[in-house]
């Protein structure tokens, strides 16, 4: 990793060469799959002058570099020549200079994803049903949740997609205790992961779930 980085992060450097108005100048980082700011900066005060960002990010997960004028007018040319780059491992990845409004990165970190499709037919008592997606790999984080159903005998589906690094779990949980089937209603859920159906369940009563 880079100077004073713990090697859980992945190794990044963040060059930003400001031009006359450097207070115009923002950036982010993003997670990809939770939409998470995880890193920002800014409120540069110097024109003309080299700052050097080293913002740790995990490793287990995807991120996006989002660079922000809020002039409008990116950090070259008409107001002097600045420019960004963005390292990772000692190779520039993304670079940019006159981007507008703003500069978008390719993702980067670990980017491979499995995704989950959670499907509910509904019986009488929707509001009944809640679910939750956790990480063990992550001391058992949720990493997603739903519920609030409210039709009955409706059919709801869930798509989610989490970083293939995690190990996790899907529960689905009914707060009365009697499932989805059958004394109210033939309801039922289905998990897929991957496009390949690993779970059905109805009567299950209180709860159940899938690793």
């Amino acid at each position: 990793p880079t100077s004073g980085q713990p090697n859980t992060c992945i190794s990044l450097e963040l060059n930003i060469k400001t031009d006359e108005f450097p207070e115009e100048t923002t950036w982010e980082i993003n997670d990809v799959f939770t939409d998470a700011i995880v890193a920002r900066g800014g409120n540069y005060t110097e024109q003309m002058t080299n700052y050097n960002e080293e913002p740790c990010v995990d490793k287990n997960s995807c991120y996006v570099l989002v660079m922000y004028d809020s002039f409008n007018d990116g950090i070259c040319c008409e107001w002097g020549e600045g420019y960004f780059s963005l390292r990772i491992d000692d190779k520039i990845v993304h670079e940019d200079a006159e981007f507008g409004s703003e500069s978008l990165s390719n993702t980067f970190g670990s980017c491979e994803e499995v995704c989950f499709e959670l499907k509910f037919i509904m019986d009488d008592w929707p509001t009944d049903i809640s679910w939750n997606v956790t990480d063990s790999n992550n001391e058992n984080e949720v990493v997603a949740s739903g519920g609030g159903y409210t039709e009955k005998r409706g059919e709801y589906s869930e798509n989610k997609c989490f970083p293939s690094t995690g190990c996790y779990a899907v529960n689905i949980a009914d707060s009365y205790s009697d499932g989805l089937c059958c004394g109210y209603g033939e309801g039922y859920f289905s998990l897929a992961v991957g496009g390949t159906e690993i779970l059905v369940g109805s009567d299950f009563g209180a709860s159940a779930s899938s690793r």
